[in-house]
């Protein structure tokens, strides 16, 4: 079972109990981020999707991914809002 499929298994059974939105948070790599978001839009293709990192004092996820790059790919990916927590936030 790959990444994808990891996320997308749990995702399946909040759907059938009957989720409107999926909030993937506190993610600390970029790609891991777009392999959840990918197994959230697997599972439900049309179900409003936030994702949220964390970034440390230099704006930098834990694996090093500037937060420029972040929002770029998440929202080339096409996530319906991108946010940050567990970190140093926006500044």
């Amino acid at each position: 079972m790959n990444w994808r499929e990891r996320f997308e298994e749990p995702v399946r059974g909040l759907v059938d109990g009957g989720i409107d939105l999926v909030i993937i948070e506190t993610m600390s790599d970029l790609e891991e981020a777009l392999a959840a978001c990918e197994g959230v839009r697997r599972a439900a293709p049309d179900m409003p999707l936030m994702c949220s990192l964390t970034f440390d004092t230099r704006g930098r996820t834990l694996m090093g991914n500037s937060a420029k790059q972040v929002a770029e790919a998440l929202y080339a990916f096409g996530v319906d809002a991108l946010g940050t927590n567990c970190g140093q936030g926006p500044e």
